[in-house]
C-alpha cells in the first residue's frame, strides 16, 4: 500500500500505482495539486475493489472555494489528513500473518504552509515566536500564509501525531514488535512558499538547501525501529544513499529472486541496522547533480568535493561539517581523484545541463 506523494507518472502514463505493483493507493497523482494542501482531487487505485485504472476522487465540497486567495482554507477536506485517515484504514486490514508493505510518503512540510486552524494550530500562534507573513511571490503556486513560523511548527508536530498514530495502530494489531518502521525524509529544507529554515535552526550544523549539493540539501534522518533486531538508542555513521535500501530490504525477507542488474549500486546497509558493522560493505563514493543549482557533488569517506557552476571546493567533513573551509590547494591528489570520479559517473543530458569542472588543476 501507498498514500501520498506519487512522482512516478501523471494519469494514463505507464507509470502509475496500479502499474507498478501497488495493490492499493490514495494520494497526489497529479504534481499541481500536491503542491498545495486542498486540493480539487485526490487519486485512488484499490485492486481489492477491482478497479483497473487509477481514479480520480474529486473533492465535492472544494468546489464552491477558489484553489488561491482569502477563501481557500475553507475549504474543509484537508489532503494530509485524508491521506493518514486511509493510511490507517489500510493498516487495519492487514492480516497479522501475512507479511505487508506500507510506504507513507507525507508532504508535511512540503512548499504551501496551510493547514486548519486546530489546537496543534493555535498552540503555535499563542507561543512566543517572532512570526511573519509571507505574502506569496508573483507568479507562486501557493497561497500567501500568516503566522509563517506557527504554520512550519503546526505542521512539524501534525506529522510526528501521524507517526505518533501509526505506532499505535500497530500496535493494536500486535504488530509494533515484528515491524520494521523506517523514518525519512528526501531532502534538506527549502525557502519556497515563506519557509524559514534559517529560523528553526535547521542550517546550525549542516549548510545548504534543498536542490543544493551541500550536506544541508542533501543529508537527511534515517530512523529504524525494529525492536530485538535494531539496537535502540543508538546513531550510526555509515553512508548509505535511496538505492541502498531495495537490496537491504532483499536481504532482510532473505529474497535472492531480484535480479542484481536491478539493484545498479546499491549496497544493503542490513549489517549496520543488526548492529554487524564489521560485516558492513561501503561505497567507494557517492554522486549527486543538481541542474537547477549547477552543482555536483562527491562524497570519498570524510571528503566532499562540491563543484558549484564548474568551480571545485574540497571540504574534510570530520573537522568542517558545515563546509566552509576549502582545502582543495592542500589536497591536489584527492581533488583528482574526485574529479575522475565526476568524469566517469556524469551523463550528458540537454535536458539537465552542468558545468563539469576542469580536470586540469
Amino acid at each position: 500500500g501507498m498514500f501520498g506523494k506519487w512522482a512516478g507518472g501523471y494519469e494514463g502514463s505507464c507509470s502509475t500505482p496500479d502499474k507498478r505493483g501497488v495493490d492499493e493507493y490514495y494520494g497526489f497523482i497529479c504534481q499541481f495539486q500536491a503542491h498545495l494542501y486542498y486540493p480539487n482531487f485526490l487519486n485512488r487505485y484499490s485492486k481489492a475493489m477491482g478497479d483497473t485504472a487509477v481514479v480520480r476522487e474529486v473533492l465535492e465540497e472544494n468546489i464552491q472555494y477558489p484553489m488561491y486567495g482569502e477563501d481557500y482554507k475553507k475549504r474543509p477536506q484537508y489532503s494530509a489528513d485524508l491521506i493518514h485517515q486511509r493510511a490507517l484504514q489500510w493498516i487495519e486490514q492487514q492480516n497479522p500473518e501475512q507479511p505487508f508493505y506500507g510506504l507513507l510518503t507525507y508532504t508535511l512540510p512540503h512548499a504551501e504552509l496551510a493547514q486548519p486552524n486546530d489546537s496543534i494550530l493555535r498552540m503555535y500562534k499563542q507561543r512566543f515566536f517572532t512570526d511573519k507573513t509571507w505574502g506569496g511571490d508573483e507568479g507562486s503556486r501557493y497561497n500567501p500564509a500568516v503566522y509563517t513560523h506557527a504554520e512550519f511548527a503546526g505542521m512539524i508536530t501534525r506529522l510526528d501525531k501521524y507517526v505518533g498514530e501509526i505506532l499505535t495502530k500497530l500496535k493494536e494489531k500486535g504488530l509494533d514488535e515484528n515491524t520494521i518502521v523506517i523514518f525519512s525524509s528526501d531532502n534538506g529544507p527549502h525557502e519556497e512558499g515563506g519557509a524559514d529554515p534559517a529560523f528553526f535552526g535547521r542550517d546550525g550544523k549542516l549548510r545548504g538547501l534543498k536542490r543544493q549539493c551541500h550536506e544541508g540539501g542533501i543529508r537527511v534522518p534515517f530512523i529504524v525501529r525494529w525492536p530485538g533486531h535494531v539496537p535502540a538508542g543508538t546513531v550510526n555513521n555509515h553512508q548509505l544513499v535511496f538505492y541502498d535500501v531495495m537490496p537491504t530490504f532483499c536481504e532482510l525477507i532473505g529474497d535472492k529472486r531480484f535480479p542484481k542488474k536491478y539493484l545498479n549500486d546499491g549496497i544493503s546497509f542490513a549489517p549496520t541496522m543488526l548492529g554487524n558493522d564489521e560485516k558492513q560493505q561501503k561505497h567507494d563514493f557517492l554522486y549527486w547533480e543538481f541542474h537547477e543549482t549547477d552543482q555536483i557533488g562527491v562524497r570519498m569517506d570524510d571528503w566532499k568535493m562540491l563543484v558549484k557552476k564548474g568551480v571545485p571546493y574540497l571540504y574534510n567533513l570530520v573537522t568542517d561539517l558545515h563546509e566552509d573551509h576549502d582545502v582543495s590547494a592542500d589536497y591536489p591528489e584527492i581533488v583528482k581523484q574526485m574529479k575522475e570520479v565526476i568524469y566517469r559517473e556524469h551523463r550528458p543530458s540537454e535536458l539537465f545541463r552542468i558545468t563539469l569542472p576542469s580536470l586540469e588543476p
